[in-house]
């Protein structure tokens, strides 16, 4: 499936949480957006369903989810590309927000089904950055 195609189904607001992980990965000078950068992403664009669950719901601030996310992945010195690659794990979360959207009914992907795919990984990185975050070892039962 192509970006362009998998892209058409969300909504300006979770594109724009895309954009914004995609700029966490250029500040730490990163090659890669991975679904720790989607969780800062979430929570960086600030008005949608996702965003109010982790804000206003669990208190998760974006400065919080920064410096969390600084001190996981650190800084590289890469970052410089137009497109910066999505790591499997954020690919497979990106099209598994789809199927979140299909599952509730809904023709668009909003940031609520984004989030809820980062927490179906729940080996992956948006996950253990969310743990930390919430100071919980299951976030999966603390979103939900």
């Amino acid at each position: 499936r192509s970006r362009a195609m998998m892209f058409e189904r969300f909504t300006e607001k979770t594109i724009k949480a895309v954009m914004l992980a995609q700029s966490e990965s250029r500040r730490l000078k990163l090659d890669y957006v991975g679904t720790e950068m989607l969780v800062v992403g979430i929570v960086a664009e600030g008005t949608d369903t996702g965003s109010r669950v982790l804000e206003t719901q669990l208190n998760v601030t974006l400065v919080a989810a920064m410096a969390a996310l600084d001190e996981d992945v650190g800084t590289g010195d890469g970052g410089k590309a137009l497109e910066i690659p999505f790591t499997a794990g954020a690919k497979h979360v990106l099209e598994d927000a789809i199927e979140c959207a299909k599952d509730q009914g809904s023709s668009s992907v909003g940031t609520a089904h984004l989030l809820r795919a980062v927490l179906r990984r729940e080996d992956g990185n948006g996950v253990r950055l969310l743990s930390k975050l919430l100071s919980c070892d299951t976030p999966q039962a603390t979103i939900e």
